[in-house]
Order: C-alpha cells, then sequence, then structure tokens
C-alpha cells in the first residue's frame, strides 16, 4: 500500500498556523491597502515618499515573516513534512516577489 499523502491543509505546529496567519494578514494588507494607496497617490512629493517608506518597510516586514515560515519548516522533523510545507514556503516567496 502506498503511503497516504501529507496534506498542507492543516499546519504541523502551532508556530506553523501563527506565521501563516501573519502572513496572510500582511500580504491583505499590502495588496489592498498599502500598495494601492501609494499607486493612487495624487498629493505631494512629501507625502508620496512618506507612503513609498511606509510600504518598503511593510515589504521587509512580509519578507522576514516568510523567512521565518521557511525557519520553521527546516525545524520540521520529518523529512515528508519538509518537503510539502517547502511548496507552501515558496508559495508565499513567490507572492512576496510579485
Amino acid at each position: 500500500m502506498p503511503p497516504l499523502p501529507l496534506s498542507t491543509s492543516t499546519p504541523p505546529n502551532d508556530d506553523i498556523t501563527a506565521a501563516l496567519h501573519s502572513l496572510s494578514l500582511r500580504h491583505a494588507h499590502l495588496s489592498t491597502s498599502s500598495i494601492p494607496a501609494l499607486a493612487q497617490s495624487t498629493s505631494s512629493l512629501k507625502d508620496q515618499q512618506v507612503l513609498a517608506a511606509q510600504v518598503r518597510e511593510d515589504l521587509d516586514d512580509y519578507g522576514r515573516a516568510v523567512e521565518n515560515l521557511e525557519a520553521l519548516v527546516e525545524d520540521l522533523e520529518r523529512e515528508r513534512e519538509k518537503v510539502a510545507w517547502r511548496a507552501v514556503v515558496l508559495d508565499w516567496a513567490d507572492k512576496y516577489a510579485r
């Protein structure tokens, strides 16, 4: 009998659950609030620079959150879990790159 496939729909521990929740919130904030506000800004150049700095800071935080998730996945004990969850990390890294 072949082994049962691992499901990535249920995180293996609370730390990964928290990291995924944090990433979801950050992604939603960036894509629905921060970036559109900067793109649609018609205010002064100084105000736009402040918004751009805030977006850069939010993106840096998002990148650190992806790195944190990657570290949590690498700390998993079972290799099968690591392999399955690496795909999730790559998906979040891809979202970050876009």
